[in-house]
């Protein structure tokens, strides 16, 4: 039975994804709608940028006994001592010595963000090779600062950039948003079904977060009109049926999810 319902949550993962090839909104199908409005790649990136603080919270929270609150006043504080370092090296490196002055805010982040790794490397290697207790104690709770610093001061410079360049942006692309939902929900199903995995796991959480966010991206569409929210400058107050198709997907991802609890019960019961 657990393997039903591991499968179920695969098969409502890839009827939402192919929901995004039929219509959304009048005669444009999902994908369409993903690809528009010139934002898609903004939600990318910021998608990223929330896998790179959760993974950093996660990090850290399994290496220390800090509370979640304490791991987050830690993170803020490094990504403000980051963003100081990182602002006092660009205007030494790369305007004073080199005189860079061609890179755009987000640009000059990136080459100072490669200069960190490199550097962060070399003082690695060196304490490896002179320690390798003290490496393997804290090497995996400076990667979680780093990560957790990198993703916030990037958060930072991204929005900067992006209200320098439009000072009338309004969002993000929601409905990409859904796609990845989508393809986190097939991926982690595969999973789940190859290794049977509990109840209690992180793909547990995993598949209904992903289903979770894909159905708030398909009620939106119903209050988008309410919201004043546009993709390309169209409100998407007409959901067809590939939007339906999708939502459909998801519920039924969520029943296997929920099933499998059930199954788990009566198991521990028997």
């Amino acid at each position: 039975m657990n393997k039903y319902s591991h499968a179920l949550v695969l098969i409502g993962g890839i009827i939402a994804f192919f929901g995004f090839g039929f219509p959304w909104n009048s005669d444009e199908t999902g994908a369409d709608i993903a690809n528009s409005g010139g934002d898609a790649h903004i939600t990318i990136v910021f998608i990223a940028i929330f896998v790179l603080l959760i993974s950093s919270i996660y990090i850290l929270k399994r290496n220390s006994n800090k509370n979640y609150f304490l791991i987050i006043i830690i993170l803020i504080v490094s990504s403000i001592i980051y963003f100081m370092i990182t602002s006092f090296l660009f205007g030494i490196i790369l305007v004073g010595i080199f005189d860079i002055v061609r890179f755009s805010t987000l640009g000059a982040f990136f080459v100072m963000l490669l200069i960190y790794i490199l550097l962060l490397g070399i003082v690695g290697v060196s304490v490896y090779m002179r320690d390798q207790s003290l490496f393997q104690r804290y090497w995996r709770y400076v990667v979680g600062l780093f990560l957790g610093s990198v993703s916030l001061v990037l958060g930072f410079f991204l929005v900067i950039e992006m209200i320098g360049s439009d000072p009338h942006w309004i969002g993000i692309n929601f409905i990409i948003i859904a796609f990845i939902a989508a393809i986190t929900t097939i991926t982690v199903s595969i999973y789940r079904l190859v290794h049977t995995s509990g109840w209690k796991s992180w793909s547990t959480f995993f598949v209904l977060f992903s289903c979770s966010v894909g159905l708030l991206c398909f009620l939106i569409l119903f209050l988008g009109a309410g919201l004043n929210w546009k993709i390309d400058g169209d409100y998407l107050d007409n959901p067809q049926y590939g939007a339906f198709l999708s939502a459909v997907g998801y519920i039924l991802s969520m029943v296997g999810v929920f099933c499998s609890y059930e199954t788990g019960q009566s198991n521990e019961s028997a």
